[in-house]
């Protein structure tokens, strides 16, 4: 199985720290983002990580570890992760995990996502706790995204939502061979470039061309969009830290 890191994008939201680094160098309790995945990138022998914004920085950053290979999204400001994805289709040889490149989690979550037989998706059950520190009532209901299961698979993602969903996304996810191969030709014939990864799963549901699993979880996980969702990563993982599988 092959790790796919999708680390193109600016993250604009963090422009104070980004503006001479990309987003998943940033450094979080004096520790560069990146390197919360250590334990994560230790199950896989082929790991990918797809630059755009700044990626001479993350290229020197891995220069030492050999494992790793780099896909360039040049056009990284004005596409999508979903692009990123179809930057790196030509190295995808086997079933892959694909992971955002801007979130923190507990790399047991990985271990379970690999065993899984089928594409799958990883929810997450105590995320409404983490949304509630980030930001309001109001601000959680324009956020966060629609997810619908029925019978332990995904039945919709990504739109938005009138009332609190039981679940969130986390921004992993496993692909068969098969299904990757879906996902890059169904990617090609919408010809929308900007689309949204959530939604872009969404429309693949929707048309009935991959049956998402969805593996349940209560682990640790955080995102970070802001400088305030960093000053609370940081709390958080102070916090739990002897209780974590992820830190360096």
């Amino acid at each position: 199985m092959q790790l796919v890191i999708l680390a193109s994008g600016r993250g604009k939201r963090l422009n104070k720290i980004t503006q001479r680094k990309p987003k998943c160098l940033i450094k979080v309790n004096g520790i560069p983002l990146i390197c919360y995945f250590d334990k994560t990138f230790s199950l896989f022998k082929k790991k990918i990580i797809v630059v755009g914004y700044r990626s001479k920085k993350i290229r020197k950053f891995f220069e030492k570890d050999k494992s790793f290979r780099f896909i360039e999204n040049s056009s990284y400001n004005k596409t999508s992760m979903v692009h990123s994805l179809y930057c790196a289709k030509k190295l995808i040889n086997e079933s892959l995990l694909i992971s955002y490149a801007d979130i923190i989690f507990d790399h047991k979550i990985a271990k379970n996502l690999i065993k899984t037989e089928k594409s799958a998706i990883v929810v997450n059950k105590n995320w409404l706790k983490l949304w509630k520190k980030r930001m309001s009532y109001k601000l959680i209901l324009k956020d966060a995204e629609s997810l619908e299961i029925k019978k332990n698979y995904l039945v919709s993602i990504g739109n938005k939502i009138k009332k609190i969903p039981k679940y969130q996304y986390m921004g992993l996810i496993k692909v068969s061979l098969r299904d990757f191969k879906i996902m890059m030709r169904f990617y090609e014939n919408i010809k929308n470039t900007k689309i949204d990864f959530t939604q872009f799963i969404d429309l693949l549901v929707k048309n009935k061309k991959i049956k998402f699993k969805i593996l349940k979880t209560s682990a640790f996980w955080t995102e970070i969009d802001s400088l305030k969702d960093l000053k609370i990563t940081e709390k958080l993982i102070r916090e739990t830290k002897n209780k974590l599988s992820f830190t360096t």
